[in-house]
């Protein structure tokens, strides 16, 4: 489907279609869960995103701690708790809700199909970055996304 701003009115996290077989022989590029992101990927929702459901614990967060008595300092990642998980849907959502995007469901993984021959989804973040300068509120975030998607797709 072409590129048209119209479609903000038709924009869902409900109508981002679930990973199926079809998804399977393409390139998708993961979104890493955090507003900023997340935000980006709003600019091409429903048509080019997609997502997985039901994977609580298969994001990472990195841990560090001190041994007491050495100071020596140790880091390791583990699985993110329900209760980080839902902090970090809490801080995302608020994100998102600056730039009036609905709160994203909770528990899912979030993919992009990326225009052109984008390989990275940080190539992304990339050309966002220059198009808002320095102002990185969201819906200025939401604005450069939208403008970039519309080059590219």
């Amino acid at each position: 489907m072409e590129w048209n701003s119209d479609m903000v009115l038709e924009r869902s996290w409900d109508l981002v279609p679930v990973l199926d077989d079809a998804d399977q022989a393409r390139t998708l590029l993961e979104v890493p869960d955090n507003g900023y992101e997340l935000c980006i990927l709003w600019a091409a929702v429903p048509d080019h995103a997609r997502r997985l459901s039901g994977s609580v614990g298969s994001e990472r967060t990195t841990v560090t701690r001190v041994d007491p008595g050495t100071g020596e300092r140790v880091r390791f990642s583990r699985a993110r708790t329900a209760e980080e998980d839902d902090e970090v849907s809490e801080l995302v959502n608020e994100f998102l809700a600056e730039a009036r995007i609905p709160a994203r469901p909770g528990r899912h993984r979030w993919f992009l199909v990326p225009p052109g021959d984008v390989t990275d989804f940080g190539e992304l973040v990339a050309l966002v970055m220059q198009r808002h300068g320095s102002d990185e509120s969201a819906p200025n975030v939401l604005r450069a996304a939208e403008d970039v998607f519309r080059d590219l797709y």
